[in-house]
């Protein structure tokens, strides 16, 4: 869905649409489903290999976000910023509170996926943003307001929700 989005920023619905068939992910994606599906053995090492390219994924996008943080010169755009930023932290998780209600959902699966729904933007924004011609600047900007603002809305959404 992220990369069908951010493709369409310069492009139509159906190219929007191609573009996610280029993306090496969502081959990945289907590929994990089957096998997860089919209880298909993974031969040991393509695990190994799997396991090295996602070791590396977190430390690949921590540079991307600190040459985009390194190359922002000001948080121009605030009225975005604050109300991406509000609508992840916030929005976000009242909608998955909403939606634990109405699915039955209890106990500790509720509560992790009100905490997941309430976590920061993730670094791979950016990185869609730089890909698709979105707004790289403004992505970034949104990651690292939402990242230092969720030390206190991950604390008391964790303490509304009597998780710890």
């Amino acid at each position: 869905m992220g990369v069908f989005l951010a493709s369409r920023a310069r492009a139509g619905r159906l190219e929007a649409l191609r573009a996610v068939f280029t993306v090496p992910t969502t081959y990945a994606a289907v590929g994990g489903f089957l096998i997860g599906t089919l209880a298909l053995p993974v031969p040991g090492w393509l695990l190994q290999s799997t396991d090295v390219l996602g070791d590396a994924a977190i430390p690949a996008m921590l540079i991307v976000l600190g040459i985009q943080i390194a190359s922002t010169r000001a948080f121009t755009d605030l009225r975005a910023i604050g109300g991406a930023v509000v609508v992840r932290l916030g929005l976000s998780a009242l909608i998955a509170y909403g939606l634990v209600q109405l699915l039955g959902l209890d106990g500790l699966t509720a509560r992790v996926l009100i905490v997941v729904a309430g976590m920061p933007t993730a670094v791979f924004t950016i990185i869609l943003a730089t890909e698709y011609g979105g707004k790289p600047e403004l992505a970034s900007s949104i990651v690292v307001v939402s990242t230092i603002a969720s030390f206190i809305s991950v604390t008391v959404l964790l303490t509304i929700i009597g998780a710890g």
